[in-house]
């Protein structure tokens, strides 16, 4: 971990080291030091306000990683009638508990501030994925997939869970930020990928 008196090098180039970080601790220092500077008052108030509804008890607990996987949950149960309503209900909570109404009450920035955590959820999310020796294997943990046939499935991925529950569920307002989010940190990530992105979202192909 970085030590204290490191954390300035991060604000070099604000904020572009706060929405790539994986290490929570570091970022949230990273955070504090951009506070401390006086750099982005505005919108770091809004930073702040974000990392409480993402940790509301600690890093160990992070409610963007859980309302991520419920929406990769849900995506099976759209087609059950049973239960729908609290399938709708429980991604609404999850979207309320991401902020992503109170931020609209910020207009323009808090827009940017929410995009930039959406990036950092889905772009973190794209390197757990890298660093799962598991999730590039071909089967069972044997054989390692190509780059083209890694990038398809990540793409696929992001298709399952930013866009058929927003679809399924009506809720296409709400995903839609998460989904510009997507679309950028994948951009970022695959870069010569970026046809192949927007042929899986527009064919609507699912994993």
């Amino acid at each position: 971990m970085a030590r204290e008196k490191d954390y300035g090098q991060y604000l070099l180039n604000w904020p572009y080291e706060y929405m790539h970080m994986k290490d929570p601790v570091i970022r949230k220092n990273i955070l504090d030091e951009s506070i401390k500077q006086g750099i982005d008052p505005e919108g770091n108030k809004l930073r702040s306000m974000l990392w409480e509804r993402r940790y509301p008890n600690g890093i160990e607990e992070d409610e963007y990683f859980k309302a991520w996987m419920y929406f990769d949950y849900v995506t099976e149960e759209l087609n059950s009638f049973f239960g729908k309503k609290k399938r709708l209900n429980t991604v609404k909570g999850h979207i309320e508990r991401m902020g992503i109404h109170a931020m609209k009450e910020y207009g323009e920035l808090g827009e940017r501030i929410l995009y930039e955590e959406l990036y950092h959820l889905v772009y973190n999310y794209i390197q757990l994925c890298a660093d799962d020796r598991n999730y590039g294997s071909v089967i069972l943990g044997f054989g390692k997939m190509n780059k083209d046939s890694y990038a398809m499935k990540i793409a696929r991925n992001l298709y399952r869970v930013c866009y058929i529950p927003a679809k399924g569920l009506g809720l296409q307002d709400d995903f839609a930020l998460l989904q510009k989010a997507a679309m950028e940190a994948y951009y970022d990530s695959f870069p010569e990928y970026d046809e192949l992105y927007d042929s899986v979202i527009n064919r609507g192909v699912e994993e």
